[in-house]
């Protein structure tokens, strides 16, 4: 277990969240779509899933880190409904987008993808890991997290949408060196992506696993496999 992991080093123990600790119970359009029947609109969940990726994707090269230091991620959110849903902006539209932004800044369409997360953070902390989280999201974490992990177990959180910085850049990782007093080979980083979890962690000079990942030297296929992380020190 973990043997590309030199654990006499790992001092903090960073977690991407989305599809790492946490995902949605459903997608987005099924959500907009439900959400979108109490204001009396008749939207198509495929039509918003198909468009949603390319909707994300254009609004993040627009206004990066949710609209950091510009619109913020409330309005960068309810412009991203306005495109997938192809509404136009009335009062309708505006509280039906407020909604859904406040309707998802709580646990209520979001599930653990392992539900022994709890204990294994816990476990960690006992063991004198400081536990952060460092993702590509909106501050809305703060509240979503600790909903669904019924304590708040992070020591800190480096996210993009108050940062101004996302990952691959690995200046996020500085700014956790900063606030922590370490240096990059005490961080082990977990997280989902090769590219902006996995390789910006290396690149900085700290240690990596990618989570559910077919490359057996730098993946692990459950957040369970951190109980040996201890051992053998």
């Amino acid at each position: 277990m973990l043997k590309s992991i030199n654990k006499s080093f790992v001092k903090v123990i960073s977690f991407d969240a989305t599809n790492t600790l946490f995902k949605l119970k459903v997608s987005p359009g099924f959500i907009y779509s439900s959400v979108g029947k109490d204001f009396g609109l008749s939207l198509n969940a495929k039509d918003i899933d198909l468009r949603f990726r390319d909707h994300f994707n254009a609004l993040e090269k627009e206004l990066p880190c949710y609209g950091y230091n510009k619109c913020g991620p409330k309005r960068w959110w309810n412009e991203i409904v306005y495109r997938c849903c192809n509404l136009e902006i009335n009062e309708t539209s505006k509280e039906f987008a407020g909604t859904l932004y406040n309707e998802l800044s709580t646990s209520k369409y979001y599930t653990l993808i392992n539900d022994k997360t709890p204990e294994i953070l816990k476990y960690l902390k006992d063991n004198g890991y400081k536990l952060v989280i460092v993702s590509n999201s909106d501050s809305r974490l703060r509240s979503v997290l600790p909903q669904l992990l019924g304590d708040n177990f992070f020591d800190d959180y480096f996210i993009s949408s108050e940062l101004g910085i996302s990952k691959p850049d690995h200046g996020v990782f500085s700014m956790l060196c900063q606030r922590l007093s370490c240096s990059p080979r005490d961080i082990l980083h977990i997280g989902d992506s090769l590219v902006k979890d996995y390789q910006c962690i290396i690149d900085f000079g700290g240690q990596g696993l990618l989570l559910n990942n077919s490359n057996d030297q730098i993946s692990i296929n459950s957040l369970n496999n951190l109980y040996y992380i201890n051992k053998s020190k």
